[in-house]
């Protein structure tokens, strides 16, 4: 399932163990207009708490891909890696790096990790 997210909004997610697990956030300036992501890195983090540290789910590079011009940023974690996570509502944030220590969260909420259904 794609779970597609305009702008920074606050979104709580099911992740489905044994699935793959697929975000995508449309970056959009105030006027509307897609903001190039073309030189930035997005990351996917999720947490027990929001003040931990360390990252149950850490996600960059190839897991994280931003779609040059068009704004758009998605998210993908294979089956083979949501099947390892164990059933919890831990804490979730996607942010890129704009370079030169900035941050911007485009993405948040809980993230409910869930056994696949009829198990």
């Amino acid at each position: 399932m794609v779970q597609v997210i305009e702008d920074l909004e606050e979104v709580n997610i099911i992740l489905r163990k044994g699935k793959t697990f697929t975000y995508q956030v449309t970056r959009n300036d105030v006027a509307g207009n897609p903001v190039d992501n073309t030189a930035h890195s997005g990351f996917f983090q999720a947490r027990t708490n929001l003040d931990d540290v360390s990252a149950i789910i850490d996600l960059s590079g190839a897991a994280v891909v931003g779609a040059g011009a068009t704004g758009v940023w998605t998210v993908t974690q294979a089956a083979t890696a949501t099947a390892l996570l164990t059933a919890a509502e831990i804490f979730y944030e996607f942010f890129v790096d704009e370079g030169s220590g900035v941050k911007s969260t485009l993405g948040h909420g809980v993230l409910t990790i869930k056994e696949t259904a009829g198990k």
